[in-house]
């Protein structure tokens, strides 16, 4: 929101001074530059929607992933893809706990955090992601920074909504904070269907394998990061299984 406000704020004033400038005969350079930035500005509020498909084919990757065959992002800002393949039976424990549907979205949104975290661990495994860890505190072989993990969480995500197990939520468009180059961070994103509000699923706050936040649009986008108790839950959750999800999460933290 403030960063559409913001934008709506430059291409008035920008409008503007870009007469001024033609008028009083400034250099047609800075005119251009002017032009140039307001272009930026709204390519960047436009990009807040849209359908997931789309954001893949953007990408270069196919708008329809099935288990047998899909890519996935393997280099920062997805500039780098790696092809997956699923058998059956891998195919087969991702879908098991789907097999008695959730009865609420809450119930549901921790089946798609287990799914999505077991999912990223059977990619990385291939692609040499497995190594990944949360934010990018590294930069080597299979580092994925926020754009490279919002599409394939995104990736993750519509494999399970296209094998009709999402009975709560739709999968959105990923989204981000942040104007250019000012704190921008991006995640994939659910919209829970019967109330309409949306989810931030973001897997960059996390090390490969380990099950995404689910964090409300508005706090996300309000500068939303893991704070000291979230990170107190985590390393209490590291000596349990890797599909463990804490059933006591507050609503900020998990949408749980």
């Amino acid at each position: 929101m403030v960063g559409c406000f913001l934008v709506g704020f430059s291409t008035g004033w920008g409008r503007m001074n870009l007469h001024r400038d033609i008028e009083t005969g400034r250099s047609l350079w800075f005119a251009k530059s002017r032009a140039l930035l307001l272009v930026v500005l709204l390519a960047g509020c436009a990009a807040q929607g849209g359908a997931p498909h789309a954001d893949l084919r953007k990408y270069g990757l196919t708008d329809h992933p099935v288990p047998a065959s899909f890519e996935v992002c393997d280099r920062f800002g997805c500039r780098g893809r790696k092809p997956v393949r699923l058998s059956g039976a891998q195919w087969g424990d991702v879908v098991r706990p789907f097999s008695s549907p959730p009865a609420t979205p809450e119930e549901e949104r921790r089946l798609l955090g287990e799914a999505v975290a077991l999912l990223e661990r059977m990619a990385g495994e291939q692609t040499g992601s497995d190594v990944d860890v949360a934010r990018n505190v590294q930069a080597g072989p299979g580092q994925l920074d926020c754009v490279a993990e919002s599409v394939n969480t995104s990736i993750f995500l519509l494999l399970l909504e296209d094998h009709g197990l999402l009975r709560h939520h739709r999968v959105a468009a990923p989204v981000r904070r942040g104007v250019l180059i000012f704190f921008p961070h991006h995640a994939a994103m659910v919209t829970e269907t019967a109330s309409g509000r949306e989810f931030v699923v973001d897997s960059w706050f996390r090390d490969n394998g380990r099950p995404p936040y689910f964090v409300p649009l508005e706090d996300w986008k309000g500068g939303w990061e893991p704070g000291p108790d979230t990170q107190h839950r985590e390393a209490e959750a590291s000596k349990l299984p890797a599909t463990w999800l804490p059933t006591t999460s507050t609503e900020n933290i998990h949408g749980l």
